[in-house]
Parts: C-alpha cells; structure tokens; sequence
C-alpha cells in the first residue's frame, strides 16, 4: 500500500522555503526533477514567483510524502515518472520532488509553492484537496491502493497524534 502524507505544518518562517526545497531535491541521489520550475533553482525561481505577485508572507510551501511500501515493485524511474505525473494536479503552481531511498523503502518528497505562477492565486485548499489529490493518484496508481495521512512532521509517534483516513 502507498501512503500519502501531507505535512500539516505552518512553514511561515523565512527559511522555510529553501529548507524544504532543499531537502526535498537532496535525498535522491540525483533523482529529482520539477514542474513549471528549473528544479536546479527551485527555491530561488519559488521566491521569485511570490515576490512578482507580492505574496511573501503566511504559508511559503506545501510538502508532502509519497511512500511506497518495500512489497510494492518499483523502480526509480517508474517512481520519478509518478512524481512529474503528480506535479501535474498543482498545474497552476511550481513543484519540485525527490525520490528518497533514507529507509527501507524508496519515497518521494514534494515541495508546491504557495503562490501561482500563472495569476498569483493563493494555494488555500485544505483536508478536502488533499483527498481528492489522494483520488488523483490512485488513478495513476491503480494497482495499490493510497492511503491517506496528515503529519505534525514528528517520527515515531503514534498513531493517535496524527489523523488517518
């Protein structure tokens, strides 16, 4: 089973966005990529985008995890191929994912700037996108079934502490 995790954290302080970014393009070993973005510069062109439309305060990014299970059979160009696919959803917004192989099993890391690069529209969706991005790749995923988890970003915690669908 594949697990979606949405970090449920503010991210509004004004190292968050390269803090992210950054880590999310560093655990792949080189596999990483974007979408509407130079993943190569995502932090700056994301810094960029807000400054253009005048939106650099609140909320800098979005981050969330796609885990894959160590029983699930994928390579990391099939995996790579599903992170550009899921940068499509977030269309109006840059992205940048890395594929992390710091566990057992291979995941994906994704950072979507919170301003639109295409009108400046706000990213202010909640719980209700998120399921339905859940939806999204369920569809480019048909073979394994998605699961959904929201996290505070804290490890080992137990189940109680995070919300699960």
């Amino acid at each position: 089973m594949a697990m979606l995790i949405m970090m449920n954290k503010s991210y509004n302080d004004d190292g968050a966005l390269e803090d992210v970014v950054n880590y999310v393009a560093s655990g792949g070993y080189g596999y990483y990529g974007g979408y509407g973005i130079d993943p190569r510069h995502a932090a700056e062109q994301m810094r960029l985008v807000k400054k253009l439309w005048g939106k650099d305060r609140g909320r800098r990014v979005r981050h969330f995890i796609l885990s894959f299970d160590r029983s699930e059979s994928i390579g990391y160009e099939r995996a790579m191929q599903i992170g550009f696919d899921i940068c499509q959803y977030y269309s109006d917004y840059q992205s940048v994912y890395g594929l992390h192989t710091d566990t057992d099993h291979i995941h994906l890391h994704f950072a979507v700037n919170t301003v639109s690069f295409k009108n400046g529209k706000m990213y202010a969706e909640g719980v209700s996108d998120w399921h339905r991005l859940r939806g999204y790749i369920q569809g480019l995923m048909p073979q394994w079934y998605v699961d959904l988890r929201i996290s505070d970003g804290h490890r080992n915690r137990n189940d109680s502490e995070n919300i699960i669908f």
